[in-house]
Parts: structure tokens; C-alpha cells; sequence
């Protein structure tokens, strides 16, 4: 489903048990092929348990915006985090374009001219939870 990979850190040194949504408990902190959606993160130990809630994100590393067909369009996949912003910034910083719920991919056009090739940027935001990402990808032609 995707290659993601959750990392759950503890600030305080000791033993502790690790689960996303408290189905099954691991001694290892790390967790792969973890889908993008929202999670319920489960930290245990003799003391007690503590839990958080945490946004898997998928982002298209590269897209090819040739008309082939084959990722043709940067379409970044955001389950489960509401009323969502994305904005693509050049490498200057310059920004691109914004995408959204009701506006979810770009084509690679700016201007109705088609982009350079080379890394852009992104940041996701949301308005509705405490929550923002950032990263890069790449375009290539």
C-alpha cells in the first residue's frame, strides 16, 4: 500500500511498548508500510500509557508532467486531516501553486507554461488540527 515509515519517540529513557491505534504492542518504535490516514499511537510501560494522534501523509517523491500517461500529475495522498492546504514553492521560495481538497493535483503548469525541471517544494497545513509537513519532490521531464 505505501512504503511509509512511523518513528514513535519517547523523551524519557526506559522500556516501553509501541502500537498504532492499541491492536497489537511491540518493543520496537518503529513501524513500516504504515498507509497514510490518521492513527491513535499507543506508548506503555510499568508506569503507564500514553497516547497520541498522528497524520500519515503520502507524497509522490518525483512526478512527470509528459503526457505519458504515468504520473502525470503531482497528486499528493491526504487522508483524514481536514479542511487541507499544500502549497509548491520553486527553490527560490517562490510559490507555485496551492492545492486543496477541491483542487488536488498539479500538472506542472505555471502560467499555462510547463514548469522547469528540478526540485520543488511543499508545505501542507491545516486550518481545522494543529498539524503541518513539509518535503520536497522532484520534477522531472
Amino acid at each position: 500500500v505505501s512504503g511509509n515509515t512511523v518513528a514513535i519517540n519517547v523523551q524519557e529513557p526506559g522500556n516501553y511498548e509501541y502500537s498504532i491505534n492499541g491492536i497489537h504492542f511491540q518493543e520496537s518504535n518503529l513501524f513500516t508500510n504504515v498507509a497514510s490516514g490518521e492513527y491513535l499511537v499507543f506508548v506503555r510501560n510499568e508506569c503507564g500509557e500514553s497516547t497520541q494522534v498522528i497524520f500519515v501523509l503520502d507524497y509522490p517523491k518525483f512526478f512527470t508532467p509528459n503526457g505519458d500517461g504515468i504520473n502525470d500529475f503531482y497528486s499528493p495522498t491526504i487522508k483524514n486531516v481536514p479542511d487541507w492546504e499544500v502549497t509548491i514553492l520553486n527553490r527560490w521560495g517562490n510559490e507555485i501553486t496551492t492545492l486543496n481538497e477541491y483542487s488536488p493535483t498539479w500538472n506542472g503548469k505555471i502560467n499555462d507554461n510547463w514548469a522547469s525541471e528540478g526540485v520543488y517544494f511543499y508545505h501542507l497545513k491545516s486550518s481545522d488540527v494543529n498539524f503541518e509537513s513539509h518535503g520536497f519532490f522532484h520534477l522531472v521531464k
